[in-house]
């Protein structure tokens, strides 16, 4: 089956890999950013790799975070005292964690 026009690159070549993750990462000369602008698929192929990047982003900062599992545990206080003391140092030094909690925390106490 034969790819849609528009799932393919208007000039095949234009532009490299490297070219269209510094696109991605606003680092692209212009005529990289006039053509993915101006070229739907290649657009498309760079919204992919924005996406790819978040997630990766995301999961790398995150590693050392507890899991949504262990955060729930602490805050229904289901942990064993060494590992909530864990938690809570850890919520004290994380803004994300403590942003995760505090919206566990509203939701628990909003009616049913």
């Amino acid at each position: 089956m034969a790819e849609p026009a528009d799932a393919r690159c208007h000039t095949p070549g234009a532009i490299t890999p490297d070219q269209l993750m510094a696109y991605v990462d606003g680092a692209a000369p212009a005529p990289v950013v006039a053509h993915v602008r101006g070229c739907p698929a290649c657009a498309a192929a760079a919204a992919d790799l924005a996406w790819t990047q978040l997630r990766l982003r995301h999961a790398v900062t995150r590693a050392g975070c507890p899991t949504a599992t262990t955060l729930g545990e602490y805050e229904l206080d289901l942990l064993p005292p060494g590992d909530r003391d864990r938690v809570a140092r850890h919520v004290r030094t994380c803004a994300r964690c403590d942003a995760d909690l505090r919206l566990l925390r509203a939701f628990l106490a909003a009616p049913a």
